[in-house]
């Protein structure tokens, strides 16, 4: 996971993932390795000016809204729990939209 600015002054969230599983029995494919996600940031794709790596690894997990309130999981899970694979419970979280949170629609 990293978070930088372009060269429009736009916010960028990038997670960089494993791909995802036909279903949550399949064997978890690892995800990419640090050298990975600074190529990535170093895009010309991407046209980041400024980037923070945050943590990464099985806690790193995306999600994604409509504005109808619907959520979606963009990265595939990384825990196995009675032979399931799950996503693991994560203690924090960076918000990046529009309202709540001091961020208002203009």
């Amino acid at each position: 996971m990293a978070l930088g600015t372009n060269v429009r002054g736009h916010t960028v969230l990038v997670a960089l993932t494993g791909q995802p599983q036909a279903s949550s029995a399949t064997t978890h494919e690892d995800g990419a390795w640090l050298h990975d996600l600074a190529e990535l940031l170093d895009s010309e794709e991407l046209g980041l000016i400024d980037a923070l790596n945050l943590d990464g690894g099985g806690s790193a997990t995306l999600i994604t809204a409509t504005t109808a309130g619907t959520t979606t999981v963009r990265t595939p899970p990384t825990d196995r729990v009675n032979g399931v694979y799950v996503h693991r419970a994560v203690a924090d979280a960076v918000y990046a939209g529009i309202s709540g949170y001091g961020m208002y629609r203009k």
